[in-house]
């Protein structure tokens, strides 16, 4: 018996022994490859760790951890739940609960984030409470948002093994209609890569042949400028493997030179913070003026990753940006806001964030607005937005449909621990042309017109268009079809009637496929003393003509200039000179002003009314002035956009100098 016994005790001292031995050997291992960023690996073994050695819970912790750095939610739910509770790891009850909620266990995840609120008394407990309060918010929206439609507002779909892998595909950035360029870590490190798509399938993913070389480091993330002059990537410091977020990147830019890429430059100190990340660059141009749009977590920002911009001369030096400014508290939050992507033509910032209210962990935000003006975000919801992370959204250049990256599980992609491009259209828009129809009447006695002529041109830039073609509606009806990949100036003219103009752009209207568009012609009137005459030719911004009675009185008129590329007409004017930064409202623009007109009876009490000459256009700009703050402006543009100018806005002022639209 003894002897049993004795056999008994040295057998489990033996095991014992092993396991003690084999924990610290998964350990080890564990902590090797977390230091390679090789997270997936280091989780396995910190869980193996902690099945032999239980009693050790920072072994089950480090697992949890890690497991959520890969986004495999299930796992990583599973890790919490076995900590959850306990003081001393304080949010592990929240990232059970963020576990639950990316898996689209909506209402398991509100159940243990309110959960989570009432238990946890911690110093910090308010902050906690309020980010769990934020998360119960996003479950509410995903149950409550529409899933599924009839006629859903876009198609998304895996565009399969060619362009994906088993590695992370990210940043998507199309040059054509059926070329994209986009980033993977489908080898040793994260590099950019060229598809092809052809009759609906895709060509293998390969190496641009004429980029640069770029030795040892990942380097992703690319934006070409409009011109295709100009293309701006980030290189990011290799340690093992590509680490996302946690990869340390700085933006580079390089040049084409004929056929190929002059040697990438880095943008400066100002812009690539040393003690920072600096990534996702998003460049546009408006004008002379080149906007780069990105992601930092630099020092000055709202928290986590913040997204900024600067600007630079497109004919000034290379590198030469403004000082880096924060897009605001209405975009920025304190966790993280990254990959933005900006279109001119309808003035949207797309982004992603986990700050704001989000059905997964990022979503896709969409805000209207400029520079640090912008509109509360709104989430743009299914299908672009899954219960798992979803970023990189772009458009094509026609946009007829466009990109974006997720993690969430689809066709021949069963996990969530990797990230694919997928792309999306509109099913509803015809892909090449909208559909403009519309019908023409006496703005006096609303009667339909006859005999109307619509001068189709095509604006090429500013001041530069080019006749398509002149179209007759003898019934005054019209439809015309346009291509989505050009600007317009439509003329339209009937006898006896004056004649307007009107920019369209059909890129600005992504998710229609027709559009109606009423026009009201004013009759011709005879005039009495000698204004400047009448022209066909209307600026881009301003509101048609509109003829009025008599010229206006001039007061010391000066001449001046537009600051803006933009907005650079000479006008003559005798609106006082202020010093200083001040805005006006811009009602309209006319033929001839005559201030006693009945139409500006109704704003007269909410400032001066001014005018500027604008001498190339031989139109009359009419104002309402002065504001000493934006938000003043702000304030008025909306009372008077009540009282009959529905197409009112602001323009800044600086030193009586007219810089430009806000």
């Amino acid at each position: 018996m003894r002897l049993l016994l004795l056999i008994g005790i040295c057998l489990f001292t033996s095991l014992s022994s092993n396991a003690q031995e084999n924990w610290r050997k998964h350990y080890k291992i564990a902590e090797d490859l977390e230091r390679k960023a090789q997270y997936g690996e280091a989780a396995e073994h910190f869980r193996f760790a902690w099945v032999l050695k239980p009693s050790k819970r920072d072994l089950i912790y480090r697992a949890a951890k890690n497991y959520a750095l890969i986004k495999d939610y299930e796992n990583a739910a599973e890790a919490y739940r076995a900590l959850a509770g306990r003081k001393k790891y304080p949010t592990a009850g929240f990232e059970y609960a963020l576990a639950l909620k990316q898996q689209g266990k909506y209402e398991d995840a509100s159940r243990a984030f309110s959960s989570y609120k009432e238990i946890y008394k911690g110093k910090d407990a308010e902050t906690w409470a309020r980010r769990a309060e934020m998360e119960i918010i996003g479950c509410e929206l995903a149950l409550r948002l529409p899933k599924y439609s009839e006629k859903p507002k876009a198609i998304v779909s895996h565009p399969g093994i060619t362009v994906n892998s088993s590695a992370t595909d990210f940043a998507p950035m199309p040059v054509s209609e059926n070329i994209l360029y986009f980033s993977s870590t489908r080898g040793s490190r994260a590099e950019i890569y060229r598809a092809e798509e052809t009759n609906g399938t895709w060509s293998s993913a390969t190496l641009p042949s004429n980029f640069p070389n770029i030795p040892e480091n990942h380097y992703c993330n690319g934006s070409l400028t409009p011109d295709n002059q100009r293309f701006y990537f980030t290189i990011c410091k290799s340690i093992e493997s590509w680490g996302g977020l946690t990869t340390r990147c700085e933006i580079y830019v390089t040049q084409r030179v004929n056929n190929n890429w002059a040697i990438p430059q880095r943008l400066e100190d100002y812009i690539n913070d040393p003690a920072a990340t600096t990534t996702h660059p998003n460049v546009v141009h408006n004008g002379d003026t080149e906007i780069l749009y990105f992601s930092s977590n630099r020092a000055g920002g709202q928290g986590g990753m913040d997204i900024w911009f600067a600007t630079r001369n497109v004919n000034g030096s290379e590198t030469d940006f403004t000082m880096p400014v924060n897009l605001g508290e209405k975009i920025n939050t304190a966790r993280d806001e990254i990959t933005p992507f900006y279109t001119l033509e309808n003035a949207t910032l797309y982004f992603s964030s986990n700050g704001h209210p989000s059905i997964g962990g990022y979503d896709i935000f969409g805000s209207t607005g400029s520079h640090t003006q912008w509109e509360r975000p709104v989430n743009i919801g299914y299908p672009f937005n899954s219960s798992a992370d979803d970023f990189y959204y772009v458009l094509k250049q026609s946009r007829s449909g466009g990109y974006l990256v997720s993690n969430r599980k689809a066709e021949n992609k069963p996990t969530t621990t990797d990230e694919d491009i997928f792309s999306f259209y509109f099913p509803n828009v015809d892909q090449a042309t909208l559909r403009l129809q519309g019908e023409v009447f006496d703005k006096v006695t609303g009667n339909t017109l006859r005999d109307v002529t619509i001068s189709l041109y095509q604006q090429n830039g500013p001041g530069d268009k080019s006749l398509v073609e002149a179209y007759f509606f003898p019934e005054g009806t019209f439809e015309l079809k346009l291509p989505r990949n050009s600007r317009y100036l439509l003329e339209i003219n009937s006898p006896g009637y004056t004649s307007i103009s009107q920019v369209f752009n059909p890129s600005s209207h992504p998710l229609e496929q027709e559009l109606i568009l009423p026009v009201h012609l004013e009759p011709e009137q005879k005039i009495t003393s000698s204004p400047p005459p009448v022209t066909k030719e209307t600026p881009t911004e301003i509101p048609p003509a509109i003829i009025e009675d008599t010229p206006p009185a001039e007061d010391v008129p000066y001449s001046t200039r537009g600051q803006s590329p933009a907005d650079s007409l000479e006008l003559i004017t005798a609106a006082p000179r202020l010093t200083g930064t001040y805005y006006k409202v811009q009602l309209i623009a006319v033929v001839h002003y005559n201030e006693d007109h009945e139409r500006y009876q109704p704003v007269k009490e909410l400032g001066r009314l001014d005018t500027e000459y604008i001498v190339d256009r031989k139109l009359y700009r009419v104002l309402l002035a002065d504001f000493d703050s934006l938000a003043e402006a702000k304030k008025t543009l909306e009372l008077v956009k009540k009282r009959g100018f529905a197409g009112a806005y602001i323009v800044e002022y600086k030193d009586g100098q007219r810089m430009g639209r806000i």
